[in-house]
């Protein structure tokens, strides 16, 4: 059954190449087309879950002291 499936795969597909191709050209130029309606947002606000407790510390800190700068000094 299944070899039987794939000789008329085989058959279609490299018996009629031309159709093959022009199936393949029709598919990516409409995946192009609808690449146009693609959109991707990679902001903080759509990475972070709500009601993140670790967010609210950070915006409450970033609130008190107004930057993100740091500064770590070790001591030995």
């Amino acid at each position: 059954m299944l070899q039987r499936v794939a000789e008329r795969y085989y058959r279609l597909t490299l018996g009629h190449p031309w159709i093959v191709a022009i199936v393949a050209i029709a598919l990516l130029l409409g995946a192009l087309h609808q690449a146009q309606h693609f959109r991707l947002d990679a902001s903080s606000e759509s990475l972070v879950l709500e009601g993140d407790e670790d967010m609210r510390y950070y915006r409450e800190l970033r609130a008190r002291y107004g930057s993100d700068d740091f500064l770590i000094v070790t001591y030995t």
